[in-house]
């Protein structure tokens, strides 16, 4: 048959009943549908939005380098999804320094904070999913690079070791 086509030209073409079903013109009679047995669409995707170093921004690329002196660090996350997010839950980690996940308690507060954190290699993950939907979880990842300061290096260490064994000789 013929494709159903839907009407209204310049008026408002669709009205809500009381009980919450919406109601639209077409050239085939009305059609109706009832939001709530909609199925909820999942999470599409999940993405670093931000990455802040002591007040600074910086690109949030597949990398951050921090250096040595680097205090704060703060990431934020955002998901794609073009409906209310109020249903969302989160939970990040740090690999390598985060022992468990951290989940967001407020889902508007979406950033991640860590304070003073030793030189290193580590992975933040973030994810996201629909409280009812927990195994459509969508997630991001961030790698990040902590410098050591130059006096903790082994080989400055060593050179220091050396110059001592020559002095005292």
């Amino acid at each position: 048959g013929r494709p159903t086509q839907f009407h209204g030209g310049t008026q408002p073409s669709a009205t809500l009943d009381r009980l919450g079903q919406a109601w639209f013109p077409t050239n085939q009679g009305l059609w109706s549908i009832r939001p709530e047995e909609l199925p909820r669409p999942f999470v599409s995707r999940l993405d670093i939005d931000s990455v802040t170093v002591d007040g600074q921004k910086v690109a949030p690329g597949a990398n951050v380098h921090l250096s040595a002196g680097a205090a704060r660090l703060e990431i934020a996350y955002e998901p794609i999804l073009l409906r209310a997010q109020d249903g969302l839950r989160f939970r990040y980690k740090l690999d390598g320094f985060d022992q468990t996940w951290t989940y967001a308690t407020n889902s508007q507060q979406r950033l991640a904070t860590y304070t003073n954190l030793p030189a290193g290699h580590y992975t933040f993950v973030v994810e996201a999913w629909e409280i009812d939907q927990p195994e459509h979880a969508v997630g991001a990842k961030l790698g990040i690079e902590k410098k050591q300061y130059l006096y903790r290096t082994l080989p400055f260490i060593g050179i220091c070791v050396l110059a001592a064994v020559i002095v005292s000789v």
